[in-house]
């Protein structure tokens, strides 16, 4: 397992999309917040924000450069943080399975 880390911005995704191709690896793409903002029935749950408490919306990296002071701000780190964990869990759990 190879983990491709940088800045934004930085075409992490075509380098890590080359080398897993080069390698012969399985690639999986950075997590995104709209993953988790746009269900599978393509809804984009932001289109509904004003019907909810500035509370109850799921932070994204738009109100985040909004308002990088808001309470929110932890809560979208947070939630970040987790899904990427997830992802790592994937990336690990897929390994042990095939071997690739």
């Amino acid at each position: 397992m190879i983990v491709v880390e940088g800045n934004v911005g930085s075409d992490k995704t075509t380098t890590a999309r080359e080398l897993a191709e080069q390698l012969g690896f399985y690639f999986m793409p950075e997590f995104k917040m709209e993953h988790i903002l746009i269900d599978r029935y393509g809804n984009d749950m932001r289109n509904f924000y004003h019907l909810f408490p500035k509370r109850f919306r799921i932070p994204d990296m738009q109100m985040f450069y909004e308002d990088p002071m808001s309470d929110m701000t932890a809560v979208m780190r947070d939630r970040i943080f987790n899904c990427r964990f997830d992802q790592y869990l994937n990336a690990i759990a897929h390994i042990l399975n095939t071997g690739d």
